[in-house]
């Protein structure tokens, strides 16, 4: 993938993931037609092992990090079981948008119904579904700051069995899309960022898998997930994986993004790590400003 005079970045390929252990060889042209080759080095091999991209000229090093939405958003988690009978709720501003729960109903219909009610019917925000996950992104249909503020709740009747949680109480943190987190244009508490990541293994669903192929762009659904389950904290407390998949047009690259917590303190160098099962990333930093905190 990379040659330099000092280092050789190669990707592992994708049928070692039944292994523990590999061997990696140096075979070398040279101008003159000789070819050389090194002697084997042994390379340990695991299922998953998440890093983060960052500047390791700095420690704790910043992150890759970029800011997610131009419109203020918000998410809303469907849990527990689809139980014909129950009811479920998203309010935004007052406006109750109620899906009652049929018996062949599973919960990702249940998002999806709510989904298309509030697509269908609401003036200021719209609705998509956060990756493989039943939960529910809620985002302004105005970009900027007139986003800002939209008060949303989530509930079910007292005795149901699916369970409504919404992650914030207004949306939140329009920013710029794609636009990088500095130090000039800080994260803000509840915001969504997205930082790349390499390690995270095998993708599904099956067209995802199958498009996972050494040394080429990835090219299948933008909608993948990692087999292993992704989790992250951010300044000493959870960050929502939204959603955690390969990035199409590049090599062995995964974009993640995170929902900070709403109570995160202002730090210009906010710690945070992404990790599956054991295996935890690199410590990386990005810059945090809560304008309703004192500090």
């Amino acid at each position: 993938m990379g040659v330099s005079p000092t280092r050789i970045l190669a990707q592992i390929p994708i049928e070692t993931t039944d292994r523990t252990s590999a061997a990696g060889i140096l075979r070398v042209k040279r101008k003159n037609g000789d070819i050389t080759v090194s002697t084997p080095v042994a390379i340990p091999i695991i299922a998953q092992n998440p890093a983060v991209y960052s500047d390791p000229t700095l420690q704790p090093s910043p992150g890759l990090a970029y800011h997610y939405s131009s419109q203020a958003t918000a998410t809303v988690s469907v849990d527990g079981s689809a139980k014909g009978g129950d009811v479920a709720t998203i309010s935004i501003r007052g406006r109750e948008y109620s899906y009652t729960i049929q018996t062949t109903d599973t919960l990702a219909i249940v998002r999806d119904r709510l989904i298309a009610m509030i697509n269908a019917n609401d003036p200021e925000v719209e609705a998509f579904s956060a990756g493989p996950f039943q939960r529910i992104r809620l985002r302004a249909r105005v970009p900027g700051p007139e986003g800002n503020s939209i008060p949303i709740s989530a509930k079910a009747n007292t005795d149901g069995q699916v369970i409504m949680s919404a992650f914030n109480t207004t949306l939140c943190c329009a920013n710029e899309a794609g636009a990088p987190v500095t130090e000039s244009n800080p994260a803000v508490p509840g915001e969504t960022i997205v930082v790349l990541a390499g390690g995270l293994g095998l993708v599904g669903p099956d067209e995802a898998r199958e498009a996972m192929l050494n040394g080429q762009p990835y090219s299948g659904p933008v909608i993948n997930d990692p087999t292993e389950f992704v989790a992250s904290t951010a300044g000493g407390k959870t960050a929502n994986v939204l959603f955690a998949g390969l990035k199409r047009g590049l090599v062995g690259v995964y974009e993640v993004h995170l929902e900070l917590n709403p109570d995160l303190p202002t730090n210009p160098r906010t710690e945070a790590t992404i990790y599956q099962s054991f295996q935890v990333s690199n410590i990386f930093t990005f810059p945090l400003l809560n304008t309703k905190s004192p500090d």
